[in-house]
């Protein structure tokens, strides 16, 4: 058997204004913390995406370096015999320099390509903010 049952009488009242305020607050803070985790989820995933590529790019320029030191020494050495040791080395580093700068420049236009800004998060927030510009008025 069960006990006595009990029953409230609710009545139909409107919350006061202060009770709306702090249930207003509680929410902007609710959102503004949603929010930025989302920011913050966004931003590690956009990092996460850069990770490998950078790791591929040291690994192959440090093979690239060896390699290239070894062949610099070869190519002085083919080149002595016909302009002398100091034009060789001077030929062969204006030629190594220049191919050196063409890859620098098209790395450091990839990488300015991407991008680790949180945009979604940015237009929700806009979104945010218009929806209750719209709602105070």
């Amino acid at each position: 058997m069960r006990g006595p049952v009990s029953l409230r009488v609710v009545k139909d009242e409107e919350p006061s204004i202060g009770a709306t305020l702090r249930q207003i607050v509680d929410d902007v803070g609710q959102l503004a913390r949603t929010e930025v985790n989302l920011a913050k989820a966004e931003v590690t995933a956009n990092i996460a995406k850069l990770v490998r590529p950078i790791v591929m790019i040291a690994v192959g320029a440090l093979l690239g370096i060896a390699a290239l030191f070894t062949l610099m020494g070869a190519l002085v050495g083919f080149l002595t015999p016909y302009v002398g040791a100091g034009w060789a080395a001077l030929i062969v580093a204006a030629v190594v320099g220049g191919i050196a700068a063409l890859l620098v420049m098209s790395g450091i236009k990839a990488i300015g390509a991407a991008t680790l800004a949180p945009k979604r998060s940015v237009a929700s927030v806009k979104a945010d903010v218009a929806a209750v510009k719209e709602a105070a008025k």
